[in-house]
This record gives structure tokens, C-alpha cells and sequence, in this order.
């Protein structure tokens, strides 16, 4: 295709926030989109195999809110737990959470309309003029390219060895605080290494997850949950649960490792295959990037199919890497701070924007405006311009 005249179908694989942000874009320029995904989609929400840490506290940052398809209808809470992880679990009120982002409970995503099946497995042909893998840290995207002919993408990957555990809990009906959540984080440094956080969720029901770092892997046996937070030096953390009801068990996640697989540097590609969210980009989700980098794709998508089909899958990953290079720069520089952290070290440039990113997160303790730009950038608000040009840039330059 050289223009945009031939656009019958798109086929997205993966039902996940970034296959369906991207069928939402998609459906505005194709007559048909077809989303094929692996599990079962159930009526009513529930955790599925192909989302397992669906089971965890997600945030949606005000950016990726704003970056949202018209129509998307991706909402929630207000989040504040995130706000409290620079100054030691200090509460956040929804109130001043309002410009960080909304929170959302589990599971991630509802089903649109289940696909019956015999349990036996069918290879199907589906026609389609463009395919967006969308399939997450599962994909088999370099499997699909060497297969076909094609060189595989570099791949890059930045470890801290993070693991979480958690458990939803049933509060008393008296039990009324003045806070939406409260969250500590470690960094790794001197021996700090676990955290928990506290966070509201529907009907009265509250999340709580234990987070570690450098391999100081949270337990998943009741004693060593309870242990866990009793140990931690903030005391709210283990006071509330002496009213609380366990509504699950426990369950834990470790697959938190950093990968970026670029596919914007191939040198040749199929004109209309494109690789999206967590397929591209998959992040430590402590630092409550991971859905706001897919309504970044979607953005990019649109913008891509708005030029034309001429190179579209070049032009949409070339576009996709820029808009996600800060995330990638940020999330690794912290990650690479753990100590015992493994992984390829940055090209200059993230090298560079990493270091300065670390140098504001200390100017924030004491600094208001550097707290405020930290934060908005965080959320993808603003981007990183600030830490090259202006009164801040020259205190994190040195």
C-alpha cells in the first residue's frame, strides 16, 4: 500500500491495554479490526494467564490519561499511593493525588465477546492488512521476523531482581482513614531493600503489596507477609491489618526485569507488521509506567497512520522508540542503582538523561520545584526538556 486506500482489515494480537488502545485507533481507519487473543474472556473480570500481573495495583499517570484513543474508556480512582515514595510513606490524600494519575483495581480488562472452542487447537489463516503484536513480554515477535526471513531486533535488559507479593484485604466499616494510600519504595542502597503499600480499592476492599528489591523477594506464606510489614520502620503499614479480613490468597510476581527490544533500528522489516506496549517496551511496573507507555503507542500509531502507509511500520517504530526513550532512561538509571543489579549498559545519550534523572530525584527532598517538575515529567505531563535547559539544569549537570 502507498496510500490509505486499501485499509479493509487490521488484526491486533493481544487483548491486553495495549492491543485495545491500539483496536480503538485502528478502527478509525480500517473498515474491519479483528483482535485475536490466546485466553478465554470471561463475562464477568477475572485474572487470566495472559495478564498474570493483572493481579497487582496499576496506575494509569495523568499523561498516559490524556494520551488515551477518543473513546477508550480507561478510568478509575484517584492514585496518591505513589506520591508518598520519595518522602517515606508520608500518606496521600486524594486530594493532592489529582494530578498524578487513577488507580486501577483488578483485573485490567473486561471481555468483549468469548470464543468458542472444542479444546483442540486450529491453525487459522486470517487476512489482514496490517498486524499489530500487542502480546506483552510473551511476544514472539523475533521468533515471527527470523522465521520470515528478517533480522531479529538488538535487545537490551536492565534487571533489579524486584518481586512482589499481595493479598486484597476486607476492612471494618468503621475503619475510615483520611488517606487513599500510603506506599514506601526502596532503593537498594545501604540495605534498603523492602517496601509495601497500602491502596483503596472498590467496596470497601484494600490492596496491599509487599515490594523488594536486589533479590530480597517478598514470601508468599501468611506468617512472612505479616512478618514483612511488622519489620518495615513505618508502623502504619502493619497496624491496620489487625481488623482485616483476607478476601484471596497471596500471590506473588518476579517478572519485573526491564526489556526493550528495538525494532526501530532494523534495517529491513514487513511493510505492515508492528510491535507495541509491553511487545517493545516492557518495565519495572514499580515505577507505574507500563499502561501509560501503551496509551504512548496508541498515540504514535495514530499519528503514524495519519501520514499515510508508506513505511508505516518504520516510521510507527521510529516514532514508538522517541516516545518512550525517556521511560526506558528513567526506569533503567533506577534500576541499575540496585546494587547487584545485571544488564546492558546505556548508549550515551540514556546514559546521560538516567544520571541527570537520578540527580533531580535527590534535588526533590528539599527543592518544591524540582518536586513539581520531577513529578509531572514522571507522569508523562511534561518531558525531560528541563533537565538541559534552564535554573534546575545546571544543579543536575554537575
Amino acid at each position: 500500500m502507498t496510500n490509505t486506500e486499501a485499509r479493509a482489515t487490521a488484526i491486533v494480537c493481544g487483548a491486553g491495554m495495549a492491543g485495545l488502545l491500539s483496536a480503538r485507533v485502528l478502527a478509525d481507519f480500517y473498515d474491519r479490526v479483528v483482535i485475536v487473543e490466546r485466553d478465554e474472556l470471561t463475562d464477568e473480570p477475572a485474572p487470566r494467564k495472559g495478564v498474570p500481573q493483572g493481579n497487582y495495583l496499576h496506575t494509569l499517570l495523568v499523561g498516559g490519561q490524556r494520551m488515551q484513543p477518543r473513546h477508550a474508556g480507561v478510568g478509575g480512582a484517584p492514585a496518591g499511593a505513589e506520591a508518598a515514595q520519595r518522602a517515606g510513606a508520608r500518606r496521600a490524600s486524594d486530594r493532592r493525588a489529582r494530578h498524578l494519575g487513577v488507580r486501577l483495581g483488578r483485573p485490567l480488562d473486561r471481555a468483549r465477546r468469548p470464543c468458542p472452542t472444542d479444546g483442540r487447537r486450529r491453525a487459522t489463516v486470517l487476512p489482514g492488512d496490517v498486524v499489530v503484536d500487542a502480546t506483552g513480554r510473551t511476544s514472539a515477535g523475533p521468533t515471527w521476523l527470523r522465521t520470515i526471513g528478517y533480522r531479529v531486533p538488538e535487545e537490551d535488559t536492565v534487571n533489579g531482581f524486584w518481586g512482589y507479593a499481595c493479598r486484597n484485604y476486607r476492612m471494618p466499616g468503621d475503619w475510615a482513614p483520611d488517606w487513599a494510600g500510603m506506599l514506601t519504595v526502596p532503593t537498594g542502597r545501604n540495605g534498603d531493600t523492602r517496601g509495601a503499600g497500602w491502596t483503596r480499592q472498590e467496596h470497601n476492599r484494600w490492596l496491599v503489596t509487599l515490594i523488594g528489591c536486589a533479590k530480597d523477594y517478598p514470601p508468599r506464606d501468611e506468617p512472612g507477609f505479616t512478618d514483612w510489614l511488622t519489620a518495615l520502620p513505618q508502623p502504619d503499614f502493619a497496624e491496620p491489618l489487625a481488623g482485616a479480613t483476607p478476601l484471596d490468597d497471596i500471590v506473588v510476581w518476579r517478572q519485573t526485569g526491564n526489556r526493550l527490544r528495538r525494532y526501530d533500528r532494523l534495517e529491513r522489516r514487513p511493510a505492515n507488521l508492528l510491535f507495541t506496549g509491553d511487545s517493545v517496551c516492557a518495565l519495572n511496573p514499580v515505577y507505574a509506567q507500563g499502561m501509560s507507555v501503551a496509551c504512548l503507542g496508541a498515540r504514535e500509531l495514530r499519528e503514524a497512520l495519519s501520514e499515510g502507509d508508506d513505511d508505516l511500520a518504520g516510521r510507527f517504530q521510529r516514532r514508538f522508540a522517541d516516545a518512550l526513550r525517556f521511560s526506558w532512561a528513567a526506569s533503567t538509571a533506577a534500576d541499575h542503582a540496585v546494587p547487584g543489579a545485571e544488564g546492558d549498559p546505556p548508549d550515551v545519550e540514556e546514559a546521560e538523561l538516567g544520571r541527570r534523572w537520578q540527580q533531580a530525584a535527590l534535588l526533590t527532598i528539599d527543592d518544591p520545584e524540582a518536586m513539581r517538575l520531577f513529578w509531572e515529567t514522571l507522569c508523562l505531563v511534561r518531558g525531560p526538556d528541563w533537565l538541559y535547559t534552564g535554573p534546575i539544569a545546571e544543579r543536575v549537570a554537575r
